[in-house]
């Protein structure tokens, strides 16, 4: 038996007794949701950004997951709002998910942006080169960090496809022949951290 939220059901029942007669119930069940979703957040994330390039904030609700005790929709919404302009290192990101009766939870997560120069990257800077691309990039990893996985996400939260590495190789090549242009986001993802590098495919 499914039940809605702050909604009368009536249920009749058939009884019948050894004289043949039918006895009526009426059960009125109602129910009150006060129980607000429970949100599952991002973890912290970092991004490179060129030095004097503001950042665009990215939709991360696509990467929140959010259930209710409740049959119905959950709203997500992203604070501050995705393709806002960003240009501070240290950024706290929050993620508000409401039911359809407005009960309301939240969490948060760390966004740093690194702001690199051109030398710094040559200096160990994790990178994606070039920048714009067209058919493949090259993932710099001059440090040799263990990278498990390489994965690109559309400006609307959507994870597009994915690599599985799981070495340590200063570069790394794929392809992106599949993706059309427009402005991605590339996620490694290492053991110790994740970092975020913006793309874009002409």
């Amino acid at each position: 038996m499914s039940y809605k939220r702050n909604h009368i059901t009536t249920y009749t029942l058939d009884q019948t007794e050894c004289a043949a007669q039918d006895a009526i119930f009426a059960v009125i069940l109602v129910q009150n949701d006060t129980v607000a979703p429970e949100i599952d957040c991002v973890d912290d994330v970092a991004f490179t950004v060129p030095f004097g390039e503001p950042y665009e904030l990215f939709d991360f609700r696509g990467n929140v997951t959010a259930v209710d005790n409740c049959q119905g929709e959950i709203e997500l919404t992203q604070v501050p709002v995705p393709g806002i302009m960003l240009n501070t290192s240290e950024n706290e990101i929050f993620v508000f998910a409401k039911d359809g009766v407005g009960n309301e939870s939240q969490c948060s997560f760390k966004l740093t942006l690194v702001f690199t120069t051109e030398e710094e990257i040559q200096q160990g800077v994790m990178s994606v080169l070039p920048n714009p691309a067209t058919n493949q990039v090259i993932v710099f990893n001059p440090q040799k960090r263990k990278i498990s996985t390489i994965e690109i996400w559309n400006l609307a939260g959507q994870r597009v496809t994915n690599f599985q590495l799981n070495n340590s190789e200063i570069e790394n090549q794929f392809s992106l022949a599949e993706l059309s242009s427009g402005l991605y986001f590339i996620k490694l993802i290492m053991p110790d951290r994740t970092q975020m590098i913006r793309l874009v495919i002409e």
